[in-house]
């Protein structure tokens, strides 16, 4: 009895063995066939893509409109995307793809499979397809729509120039400031000037990225929103705008920085420091020297790396270090005397 069921469940994993690997082998098979078959469409289409491409010289429809052909096409077109850089053949290719692929982008759009639809989507935004603005807008009001998908949606939405996109960003939940800072940058300057005019009307996460990006961008018109925001009662808001003044490395009203020399934080303290260096005012100069003398080791360390900024920035700290009467000054002032011979001697 024993031996028959030893033999009986041998033989029923044997079999479970054997269908295993006749699946393994049929799928290798198939995929091997699929690879020879793109291959070989590969080498028909080529030509005709590339012409499509390069000169614009493409009747509509000339392409069979299957799923293997439809791929090869899909391939070929980002190949040439990652190796074109003029914007008469890019908008060729959106044109193209669009053409081509909206249907079957949609459909895929709508797959199972995750990978599937977030390769669709990464593939959308690479050829710049505004044809799918609506089905993008679309899916953006499923309950299902996965946190990943949903934020690449809207770094699309950012690509295409939509102007509809602050009003979902403002009732999104908050989104990692890389994801705000990416958006920023890539909605055009006409866009980036419309928050800045509309920033009170923007959500908290939105206000502190946006001025993130401004400085970023060097953009000396977002100076008086700037200079404005350092009267706000949040602390993390006038922070990060003393931080975009420093990237700058401008200001109109110079007291409105001399106010953070003796707040309660030494963060802005700290950042006061660093615009002061950034901007290379003699109006600043004394007030740097002075902070030498803070309580705090990152407050006296900005302002000694801002002192060496100005032009006669090292004599100074040599003088600081050989006759300064406050300890703290003296120590700060020889330790970036000493980064300094350091670097040079490197």
């Amino acid at each position: 009895m024993l031996r028959t069921f030893t033999i009986n469940a041998i033989f029923t994993v044997l079999i479970i063995l054997f269908i295993f690997y006749f699946y393994l082998v049929l799928r290798k098979i198939i995929t091997s066939l699929y690879r020879y078959q793109k291959r070989s469409w590969r080498k028909k289409v080529k030509l005709a893509v590339l012409q499509c491409v390069k000169n614009g010289d493409c009747k509509q429809d000339i392409f069979p409109n299957r799923r293997i052909v439809l791929e090869v096409i899909e391939e070929l077109l980002s190949d040439y995307m990652n190796v074109l850089k003029g914007n008469r053949s890019r908008k060729r290719i959106s044109e193209f793809a669009s053409h081509y692929f909206t249907s079957f982008y949609k459909d895929r759009l709508r797959h199972f499979r995750f990978s599937v639809r977030y390769n669709t989507l990464l593939m959308i935004d690479k050829f710049c397809m505004t044809s799918l603005e609506d089905e993008l807008l679309l899916i953006l009001t499923k309950k299902k729509v996965t946190d990943i998908e949903r934020f690449e949606i809207y770094r699309i939405l950012a690509a295409f120039q939509y102007k509809g996109l602050k009003a979902i960003l403002c009732e999104s939940e908050r989104l990692a400031d890389m994801v705000y800072r990416d958006i920023f940058h890539r909605i055009n300057d006409e866009i980036l000037q419309d928050y800045v005019a509309t920033y009170e009307t923007c959500s908290k996460p939105l206000q502190l990225n946006l001025v993130d990006v401004l400085g970023d961008k060097r953009d000396f018109r977002a100076l008086s929103l700037l200079e404005q925001l350092l009267k706000e009662e949040d602390m993390e808001l006038r922070i990060r705008a003393l931080k975009a003044i420093s990237k700058i490395g401008q200001i109109h009203n110079r007291e409105c920085i001399l106010s953070f020399t003796a707040s309660d934080s030494w963060q802005e303290r700290m950042m006061a420091a660093k615009v002061m260096g950034a901007i290379q005012s003699s109006y600043f100069l004394l007030p740097l020297i002075r902070m030498l003398s803070d309580s705090s080791w990152w407050v006296r360390s900005t302002a000694a790396q801002g002192i060496l900024r100005y032009r006669k920035g090292l004599h100074i700290l040599v003088r600081i270090a050989e006759t300064g009467k406050d300890r703290f000054a003296r120590d700060m002032a020889k330790e970036w005397i000493e980064r300094v011979v350091r670097r040079d001697v490197s």
